[in-house]
């Protein structure tokens, strides 16, 4: 029957859904066409095939559950993981002697997302504190993406960065000397893979490039990459070094 159904796209930018049609909802036709007398009367060619065709690997997975089952499993066990975060997040006292103007992001309930393509692999997302308004952008991203790494992020833009500048060069040049933190270079505050075109290592830039970087990007974004070996201590190393980075972005 023709019709069209409405689905809700994942989109990452501050775990907003994305604008299509002024309510967030993508709308998709569905086509009033009976399909086996179409693909009779015109029957695909072999290089319409090469597209839809399955390779040995492809076609050994489509015929096995057991991955996707456990691909499964492993995505609820990070829920979880990303809720015990959510729950120690909430008791860090250093979130509390934050300026004024961050107490909107602290007093969000947080947000966990959860999504299957991210350059094309699935993730989870945690936001808390979290403020992604207009005018404002104060974030704490704890990032899952399948087969890389969870990633710590400070995302700060607009009145947020105003308020926290005199004391992001001082943050910069501590997480510099504290691990693998990077800094974001890239002029699109939503691109979220540590690649060196988007992240560099706070570790190799002296105080003249962080200010620059600092100065002329309208955002402040870092991030530290945590190896999915870290798993059961991931969630302990996380509250351990946001609470630290929050207590050195007191004015």
């Amino acid at each position: 029957m023709p019709g069209s159904i409405k689905c809700q796209p994942n989109i990452f930018r501050g775990g907003i859904p994305g604008i299509s049609d002024g309510t967030g909802i993508m709308e998709v036709k569905v086509i009033d066409r009976p399909l086996m007398p179409f693909l009779l009367k015109y029957p695909l060619s072999p290089l319409h095939m090469t597209g839809i065709a399955l390779t040995a690997e492809e076609f050994a997975l489509v015929r096995d559950t057991g991955w996707i089952l456990s691909k499964n499993r492993i995505m609820e066990k990070a829920m979880g993981l990303m809720g015990d975060l959510q729950s120690g997040m909430q008791e860090l006292e250093s979130l509390k002697k934050l300026p004024i103007s961050i107490s909107p992001a602290i007093s969000r309930e947080p947000k966990i997302s959860r999504g299957e393509n991210y350059m094309g692999l699935p993730y989870i997302i945690l936001d808390y504190p979290r403020d992604f308004s207009k005018t404002s952008i104060f974030a704490l991203r704890t990032l899952f993406l399948w087969g890389h790494y969870f990633s710590l992020t400070l995302h700060v833009a607009g009145q947020a960065r105003e308020q926290l500048l005199p004391v992001l060069a001082q943050v910069a040049r501590l997480r510099s000397e504290a691990g693998s933190w990077q800094i974001c270079i890239n002029k699109d505050p939503w691109q979220h893979h540590l690649e060196e075109w988007n992240y560099i290592p706070l570790s190799g830039l002296d105080s003249e490039k962080r200010s620059t970087i600092i100065q002329d990007l309208p955002f402040f974004k870092i991030s530290l990459p945590l190896p999915l070996q870290l798993w059961e201590k991931m969630k302990d190393m996380a509250i351990r070094e946001y609470d630290t980075l929050c207590s050195q972005l007191v004015l």
